[in-house]
């Protein structure tokens, strides 16, 4: 973890300060040689969240990392480092926010692993303008997989089943059936996506598109 300062004095010990906390919301510098002033919040757990974060870093198989007390503490909270001010947004509007973030990982995920986007030049161009070609195809050809493929089907299918689509599920579809980019979608080819690139069923947590959802449509607390 990066060291921190108060905005005046000597480097900040943050499990002491957020001993007895249930919420801490403050500005600091952040940073070892050059400080940043940026908004640190931090938010305490249930202690069954704490709980399950201590059972999985005890069960940490590299046996190099020898957590201390401190670090221990510290699973109890969840902390966030931003540059959105508090009049922009309060504490558990920080957390909401952070949960949406990972859609985009989820994204990026979706043209690594699903349309393998990273292995598409071959490594025997090597000749700046080729390979910059290669390049705006495969921008192209992504921007067509989200404009034209991803987003009617995700409405379509969630108007008719009240699920979500799986960007990565439907990415990998879409590199598995590149016959579609040319010669256009079959409405077997559609009910094919609809039904193997949802969404599984699940009540222990949401999915990434059902915290979007939330986070868009319903006021924050």
């Amino acid at each position: 973890m990066l060291p921190f300062f108060p905005l005046n004095g000597e480097a900040i010990c943050l499990p002491k300060l957020l001993d007895g906390k249930n919420i801490l919301d403050i500005n600091i510098l952040c940073g070892t040689k050059e400080r940043l002033q940026v908004r640190l919040v931090a938010i305490k757990l249930d202690g069954q969240q704490t709980a399950e974060r201590i059972r999985k870093a005890k069960n940490d198989r590299d046996k190099r990392y020898n957590h201390s007390d401190d670090y221990y503490f510290l699973l109890g909270y969840v902390i966030f480092i931003t540059n959105v001010g508090q009049d922009t947004w309060h504490a558990g509007q920080v957390a909401q926010a952070y949960r949406c973030r990972w859609n985009i990982e989820i994204l990026f995920k979706s043209w690594k692993s699903g349309l393998k986007a990273g292995g598409r030049v071959p490594e025997a161009i090597t000749k700046t303008e080729r390979v910059e070609s290669y390049l705006y195809m495969m921008l192209l050809y992504l921007s067509w997989f989200h404009l034209l493929v991803f987003t009617p089907l995700r409405w379509a299918v969630y108007n008719e089943t009240g699920r979500h689509l799986s960007i990565i599920k439907a990415a990998l579809w879409a590199a598995n059936h590149v016959d579609w980019f040319l010669t256009g979608c079959s409405p077997k080819m559609e009910r094919d996506i609809k039904y193997h690139c949802r969404y599984d069923k699940r009540k222990d947590r949401e999915n990434a598109m059902q915290k979007l959802e939330v986070f868009l449509t319903k006021p924050l607390g």
